[in-house]
């Protein structure tokens, strides 16, 4: 017989697209559905739920998700080294672009701003930038916006 002991987890919203979830935490929350939590609040005490042979923490990222089971599994990595933001901080680059500029999306991007997956070969070209935003650029050849952060000079 195959049983799975309960894995305690908590599902994050931020900013109504990103969806992050922790889990195997030693008991349920103390967080109910719709509470709000910021930087630093403790969501839960790290446990040993499930199988396993010691205290760990799962951690996964989806990004324009509302559900665990819809949207997009991202790197996490990104967003722990502040190289991607989660809700109303914009993300940072050292480069401003005005319009005219030539610009390539880097490789490592994964979505547009407004959350479609940006396909290869939108990667390889050279685009121009048609307006800006204080975080996103709009591209002219495509017609899409992109966060500054995914852009470099061509």
């Amino acid at each position: 017989m195959n049983s799975y002991p309960v894995t305690a987890w908590i599902d994050l919203q931020h900013d109504g697209r990103i969806l992050s979830r922790q889990y195997h935490f030693r008991a349920a929350s103390p967080l109910k559905v719709g509470d709000r939590v910021k930087k630093g609040d403790r969501i839960g005490i790290l446990g040993a739920t499930g199988h396993t042979t010691g205290i760990h923490l799962h951690f996964g990222i989806k990004e324009n998700s509302t559900k665990w089971n819809n949207g997009m599994d991202v790197d996490p990595e990104p967003y722990l080294r502040g190289e991607k933001s989660i809700g109303n901080t914009p993300p940072q680059s050292g480069t401003a672009f005005k319009v005219g500029d030539k610009v390539r999306i880097l490789q490592t991007a994964t979505v547009y701003a407004t959350g479609q997956t940006i396909p290869d070969w939108a990667k390889s070209r050279v685009h121009t930038v048609g307006q800006t935003g204080s975080d996103r650029i709009l591209l002219s050849e495509i017609f899409s916006w992109v966060w500054v952060r995914d852009l470099t000079r061509a």
